[in-house]
């Protein structure tokens, strides 16, 4: 019989969960959106597994209680645009 590898799922981690510092670029960037003047433009870049999406994530819990607007836009969802 063979036996398959275990992996993990390729979407964010919760920041609960949170051992790599990702906590601490979600803050960073709230504060970004929520102290600077608009219009303000941040991107997240960086290698496959690093964590963008968990950060990303991550701010859009914590915007949900300011008045700031969230909009995620999935650029590979329109790829062979």
């Amino acid at each position: 019989m063979i036996e398959h590898a275990p992996y993990a799922a390729d979407k964010p981690a919760l920041l609960a969960d949170d051992a790599f510092g990702h906590r601490d670029y979600t803050e960073a960037l709230l504060s970004i959106v929520t102290d600077e003047h608009a219009p303000a433009t941040v991107g997240v870049f960086g290698r496959w597994g690093v964590g963008k999406s968990t950060i990303v994530a991550g701010l859009q819990e914590r915007l949900e209680s300011t008045k700031a607007a969230f909009v995620y836009f999935d650029a590979w969802r329109y790829e062979g645009d």
